[in-house]
């Protein structure tokens, strides 16, 4: 029996961090085993890089059409042809296309918010080209770049980081509070609140409070709305945190007497407001259709 085919957003994207290692070290650790494989006399070769962390140069797969995409035929044709450097560099942006190839065909299940949110991890690293040109370390991490609201999947779990990554003990998400900064969030909005609509979108809106969720960890956070433009769909929030008088499940309304933490925000279109006095663009539209903002009673 082979292996399990990967179906999660965490399993697909662990399967390309692993694939990716061992193409790097195809085409770095194992520079000259590598070279002296791809051995121009011999048939289509391609460089695999497979899920138990292993490479092989091997011929493609017989089955029409393949399990997997097939990476790209016959790099061992020019080898002789080219300067090794610059051959090398060739197969690692072939390298990078099939990594990118098997990533979504693993995801073709996914909708455009679950692509999203699997790219923002991938593009966390960089590419196989990069690392083998020495146009960055091999070690490095990317600051991740969260997708915009309406593309980020909110089925998505922390993924852990990859072996060698160098991803530090926070993992993958680097910015990730601790637990004792977290700002009162709870698994589901608050009884007392209603899903925002459109007709809620008015000079009205300011000085309530709202609750707003965070795929990234699936809960609801403790927000007031401190600005709101109908014309631009925009509003400016500040992340409320659990402070005196604050009751995180009872809505109460009374605002923190301590500046919110810095903590990443859902990426809801609203203004999202960070204690170090940043703002994140965000938009009603993509909010209140996908119904990720609760507008809590007075």
């Amino acid at each position: 029996m082979g292996p399990a085919i990967p179906k999660t957003l965490d399993d697909i994207y662990n399967d390309y961090t692993i694939r990716r290692e061992a193409l790097l070290t195809a085409l770095t650790d194992d520079a000259t085993e590598f070279y002296e494989a791809c051995d121009p006399g011999k048939d289509n070769l391609c460089l695999y890089g497979h899920a138990d962390g292993n490479w092989t140069v091997d011929l493609p797969a017989d089955e029409v059409p393949p399990e997997l995409p097939e990476p790209v035929l016959g790099i061992n044709f020019a080898r002789d042809g080219m300067e090794r450097r610059d051959w090398m560099a060739l197969c690692a942006v072939h390298s990078d296309a099939w990594l990118m190839s098997v990533l979504f065909f693993y995801a073709a299940r996914f909708d455009d918010s679950g692509r999203a949110e699997l790219f923002s991890l991938v593009n966390q690293h960089p590419t196989v080209y990069e690392v083998v040109t020495g146009r960055v370390p091999r070690t490095k991490i990317n600051k991740r770049k969260q997708p915009v609201y309406g593309k980020a999947y909110a089925g998505a779990m922390p993924a852990p980081a990859s072996r060698g990554t160098g991803a530090g003990p926070t993992g993958r998400l680097a910015s990730r509070p601790r637990a004792e900064q977290q700002a009162p969030a709870a698994d589901r909005p608050l009884p007392t609140g209603r899903k925002l609509t459109y007709d809620d979108v008015s000079q009205a809106l300011v000085g309530r409070q709202a609750e707003l969720y965070w795929p990234d960890d699936g809960k609801w956070y403790l927000v007031e709305i401190h600005s709101v433009d109908p014309d631009t769909m925009e509003a400016k929030c500040v992340l409320n945190r659990l402070g005196a008088g604050w009751d995180a499940r009872a809505g109460c309304r009374a605002p923190p007497s301590t500046p919110p933490p810095n903590l990443p925000m859902p990426h809801v279109h609203c203004r999202v407001q960070y204690a170090t006095g940043e703002f994140e663009a965000l938009d009603f539209d993509e909010v209140i259709p996908s119904g990720h903002m609760s507008l809590l009673a007075r």
